[in-house]
């Protein structure tokens, strides 16, 4: 899934963060990761997995901002 960082200032955090939360972070530039979480969920499941995580890094991150970017069909 890919995620959009309001700035990319917060790559590094938000890399370190993902990744004690046991998922991969590929940078993709431009303030996009690309995120794979470490359990095999269904599309749905994954998502709210993804959106909780980045809710709690938003908390924990001033000025820090992550938006799952929607799935082209």
């Amino acid at each position: 899934m890919r995620v959009r960082l309001d700035d990319v200032q917060h790559a590094e955090s938000f890399a370190g963060f993902m990744q004690r939360c046991r998922c991969i972070v590929f940078d993709q530039g431009a303030g996009v990761c690309e995120v794979f979480l470490a359990a095999d969920l269904p599309e749905r499941l994954a998502r709210a997995e993804l959106a909780a995580y980045l809710s709690t890094w938003e908390q924990m991150t001033p000025g820090g901002r992550a938006t799952l970017i929607p799935k082209m069909s």
